[in-house]
């Protein structure tokens, strides 16, 4: 099993890597490229709600197999950041099902919120002080289960996720 939880953190964290790319790549052309890739950031804003999809449905299974399948205890941040995450899928879900296009107005709190838990959770496993205590009995909130490239925790992937979904959220109001 320990074999197979390397393989799945190092999956999940060149996933975090490309989100990371497309992120910095997204931020490029809208600032200094936008004419020239006008059609991929069209793209982008159209099928952004099915790509907030992929990137929640991605974060809540990933979650989940982390605690369930590998047996990584989850703090008191990591559950807040569930709470955070967990019913955009639905949302979104719901969203796609009924053709709605106003669910940004839900979206936008749940992941400024669970980027700023994310964050926060990032800033303690990387060695910050702490400014809340971490209620959870049964883990650390700075211990860190996943280290990859010297920087991607489950926090980070968390908060990448987070960045992601307001990144899509962005690009479906970006006036072309």
């Amino acid at each position: 099993m320990e074999e197979f939880a390397s393989l799945f953190n190092r999956a999940m964290a060149l996933g975090t890597m490309g989100a990371h790319g497309g992120i910095v790549a997204i931020a490029v052309a809208v600032l200094f490229f936008r004419k020239q890739s006008k059609p991929l950031l069209s793209w982008l804003g159209t099928h952004a709600l099915w790509l907030i999809f992929f990137v929640t449905l991605g974060s809540v299974a990933g979650s989940l197999f982390y605690s369930e399948v590998i047996g990584y205890p989850a703090c008191s941040l990591c559950w807040w950041g569930r709470i955070f995450l967990y019913p955009q899928l639905v949302i979104v879900a719901i969203a796609l099902w009924k053709k709605r296009d106003d669910v940004d107005v839900y979206l936008w709190p749940l992941s400024i919120a669970g980027a700023m838990v994310a964050l926060y959770n990032v800033y303690l496993q990387h060695g910050g002080t702490a400014f809340f205590s971490c209620a959870s009995t049964e883990v650390s909130c700075a211990q860190r289960f996943v280290l990859e490239f010297g920087y991607i925790t489950i926090p980070m992937m968390a908060l990448t996720a987070f960045v992601s979904i307001m990144v899509l959220l962005s690009l479906r109001r970006l006036k072309l």
